[in-house]
């Protein structure tokens, strides 16, 4: 057994450097995309860049000059009560994107999925969504074919849906509960939260949260995607600064 000064001395050691890997990020931003000239969210199949605004979706090249090859810019087109389009995400050549009604978070109605033809990005189905709240992102769990839905105005769940029926499997209640979720990622049996407040979040199955990045990136910090061993962040800082952060893991977290 270690004497009693020395051991005081080493177990104040490690509360410090303890406290000071729980807090460290887990990613490090790497590199920056051009500008995107979108402002709500990303996916990609790993091949393409689909960018989310707020009342259009693009298409980009994956390449340096991410040139546009694809542009609904009319999603709502022949529909009343949507002018909000969120993070969306990409499966099966099919992108789901969440739409609604959305002034405020005491302002808002009609939350919907929006599924469009991933090639031509033509709308092809409306889902109403009528048992969830407001409605900020989605991401696809492949493996069991589901959903999960995120909303901006209620951080204390996820919704969790059949991507193939739309039915509501169940609501999974985050702990602690989050605020501002702008976007949600899925990846490796893990979600990735990003929160307006620059904060990106790992997020269990089961709810369980915990802090994994904050950026020192001005602006609103909005939806992302998975992709490549990357996390792919939309942060916009202003006209001409709407870019994808791409974020790399430095290694897992010691408990």
């Amino acid at each position: 057994m270690l004497p009693l000064r020395p051991l005081i001395i080493l177990l104040s050691l490690c509360l410090v450097g303890c406290a000071a890997v729980s807090t460290a990020d887990l990613f490090v931003d790497s590199s920056l995309s051009p500008d995107t000239g979108c402002h709500q969210g990303y996916a990609t199949d790993g091949s393409v860049h689909f960018l989310f605004d707020t009342h259009r979706i693009l298409k980009r090249t994956n390449d340096s000059t991410w040139r546009i090859i694809g542009v609904n810019d009319k999603p709502f087109e022949g529909l009343t009560g949507f002018d909000h389009i969120g993070d969306g995400d990409y499966f099966e050549h099919i992108l789901y994107v969440p739409v609604e009604h959305y002034s405020s978070c005491t302002n808002d109605s009609n939350a919907a999925i929006f599924l469009f033809d991933a090639t031509t990005l033509v709308r092809t189905r409306v889902i109403d969504l009528p048992v969830a709240q407001e409605i900020s992102g989605v991401a696809v769990l492949p493996s069991m074919r589901e959903l999960w839905v995120s909303s901006y105005c209620d951080g204390s769940q996820l919704w969790v849906y059949n991507v193939d029926t739309f039915e509501l499997k169940r609501t999974v209640r985050l702990s602690p509960t989050l605020s501002t979720i702008q976007g949600i990622a899925y990846h490796d049996a893990t979600f990735y939260i990003a929160q307006n407040n620059g904060i990106l979040q790992e997020v269990t199955v089961d709810g369980h949260t915990r802090q994994v990045f904050k950026t020192d990136s001005p602006g609103a910090h909005e939806g992302l995607d998975y992709s490549q061993e990357e996390l792919r962040w939309l942060i916009d800082e202003g006209l001409g600064e709407q870019k994808i952060h791409f974020l790399v893991s430095t290694g897992p977290m010691i408990p």
